[in-house]
């Protein structure tokens, strides 16, 4: 009997459209802030089973052979793959957008706080 045929992971979603693809990895992007490789296995292999463990291993093969960050790289060729260059798109643009708004209000909050008292660190000893 084939183990693949019965394992949870061998019954792949339907193929998914360009706002589930935004919705995956902006999730993604979001809650793995630095460092999202496991996470993407979880969410693509297991979660919303957009690929089986072998078709992961060989997009990430891949994508480490290209240059750039991984997941960056897995996020267009997932969106490629299943959407051509719009999925592409999509999916690199739910990557980076939540990391992107996050810092974005960082330096916007810094800009109203940077002449606070409070804030401002103290000037350096001789």
């Amino acid at each position: 009997m084939n183990t693949e045929l019965t394992s949870p992971e061998a019954v792949l979603a339907p193929t998914p459209t360009l706002r589930e693809i935004f919705g995956g990895f902006l999730g993604l992007g979001i809650i793995s802030f630095g460092g999202a490789l496991p996470l993407a296995r979880r969410a693509l292999v297991e979660q919303r089973r957009w690929l089986t463990s072998d078709e992961f291993t060989d997009l990430l093969g891949l994508c480490q052979f290209l240059p750039g960050g991984n997941v960056i790289n897995l996020s267009v060729a997932m969106g490629m793959r299943f959407r051509g260059v719009p999925g592409a798109l999509a999916g690199l643009l739910g990557l980076i957008a939540g990391p992107s708004l996050v810092v974005i209000g960082l330096g916007v909050l810094y800009e109203h706080t940077q002449n606070d008292p409070h804030v401002r660190l103290p000037p350096a000893r001789t």
